[in-house]
């Protein structure tokens, strides 16, 4: 429903009383709160619209603030990279004899020139699987079997093809109901749906709920 279409409509019932809730409801009657919900309803859309739309215009902003941000920094940091390059491949060759020649005449692995230090660090020792089938093999013969991890998950769709109507162990078939449905022009909302039907009496109070909260 256009907005147009929102405003007209809410003109046109503008000027109709409410239906005394205690009387029995006639055509006119229903037809008139069919309209005010389809309105309310659509002035909610309407509002989540407005909402949506703001959020787009803000995120695109943010987005082409980020990318001109972003686009400053790589263009800040490809000139200072471009200088640590070009003073490495110029005195590189040099500062490479002078950091063997430190280390071969210092009493541990390593030397600081100010904050900065210089040395060689092992890494930790590592495990590499070249042949899983054959670790699995060692696992089991040595009865180490928590090693090897097994998951086992059930496919409902492949579980539901192979059981053909049959309800498996460990299953239980529940049957599909009918729900009964309000759909409005610009929405539909199940709550609202279940005023109209032939729902317990908690729906009714899970709106009024809604409605105090």
């Amino acid at each position: 429903m256009d907005i147009n279409a929102i405003d007209f409509q809410e003109a046109a019932l503008a000027g109709v009383p409410e239906p005394d809730p205690n009387l029995k409801m006639d055509p006119s009657q229903f037809s008139w709160l069919v309209s005010k919900v389809e309105l309310l309803g659509a002035r909610v859309e309407e509002a989540r619209q407005r909402l949506e739309n703001k959020m787009a215009a803000m995120q695109k902003a943010f987005d082409e603030a980020a990318q001109n941000l972003e686009h400053d920094y790589q263009n800040e940091a490809r000139a200072h990279q471009g200088e640590i390059q070009r003073l490495l491949a110029i005195h590189g060759p040099q500062a490479r004899l002078f950091v063997k020649d430190r280390l071969a005449r210092s009493k541990g692995r390593s030397f600081k020139i100010g904050s900065t230090q210089f040395g060689y660090r092992k890494t930790p020792d590592r495990l590499v699987v070249d042949d899983e089938a054959k670790v699995i093999q060692w696992a089991y013969a040595n009865g180490l079997d928590d090693v090897v991890q097994v998951s086992e998950r059930i496919s409902l769709n492949a579980l539901k093809t192979a059981a053909n109507g049959v309800v498996p162990d460990g299953c239980r078939h529940l049957e599909g109901q009918d729900n009964f449905y309000a759909k409005f022009t610009s929405f539909e909302d199940p709550l609202i749906s279940a005023i109209f039907s032939d729902e317990p009496p908690e729906v009714d109070n899970a709106i009024r709920n809604e409605e105090t909260d």
